[in-house]
């Protein structure tokens, strides 16, 4: 019975794409700001949106600095497309491409709302985004797994930059980095924080 009703949902949305199409959009902005923005996605993408990425180049101008661009859906869900800052970086400049970091698998019934950046003593120069309404039946299982990709590679890229500053203490992929951003802001004081990496702590001295 589970199976068939399992059927059932997946033929219907199917079904609803065949009605509607596949969309996909690429917004060119000419947008660079060094101050917190949010950017109406809605009006310009009004389908299901299953997948958001953007290209972007981050300038960050201390240790402290941090980039944060969250995707507002049409249930309030705040979904992290990017954070950016120096220790998860190779210098300070970061240059991404197709960035997606929760928005890569979205479930069919999402529609993006806003973007919003959070900018904390550094810039960005926006490029553009893709958004498409492409049906990923498995969607919550690849998201996981893309999940454990971006964040290994940021503990990489963490515990060489620990590395070559002479830090003591390295990074680890925990259970909470694995958690949805909405859950993780929890523990911050603000979107705009800067935690040195200390979710990821993996043991000797902190400093």
């Amino acid at each position: 019975m589970k199976n068939n009703y399992k059927k059932i949902v997946l033929l219907a949305l199917v079904f609803a794409m065949a009605i509607t199409g596949l969309r996909s959009q690429t917004v060119t902005y000419d947008l660079k700001t060094n101050s917190d923005t949010v950017l109406n996605v809605n009006s310009i993408f009004g389908y299901a949106c299953t997948h958001l990425e953007l290209n972007a180049k981050v300038t960050h101008n201390s240790d402290s600095s941090v980039v944060r661009v969250l995707m507002t859906d049409n249930h309030g869900i705040e979904r992290l497309v990017f954070e950016s800052y120096p220790l998860i970086c190779s210098g300070m400049t970061d240059t991404l491409v197709k960035v997606c970091e929760e928005t890569k698998y979205m479930a069919y019934g999402v529609k993006a709302m806003t973007l919003s950046i959070y900018i904390k003593d550094a810039s960005i120069e926006l490029d553009n985004i893709k958004l498409t309404n492409r049906l990923y039946k498995n969607y919550i299982q690849l998201a996981e797994d893309y999940k454990i990709d971006v964040e290994t590679a940021k503990v990489a890229q963490m515990n060489q930059n620990l590395e070559a500053n002479d830090f003591l203490w390295r990074a680890v992929l925990s259970e909470l980095v694995l958690f949805d951003f909405s859950t993780i802001a929890t523990y911050y004081d603000s979107y705009k924080a800067n935690t040195d990496g200390y979710l990821y702590y993996g043991g000797r001295l902190f400093f």
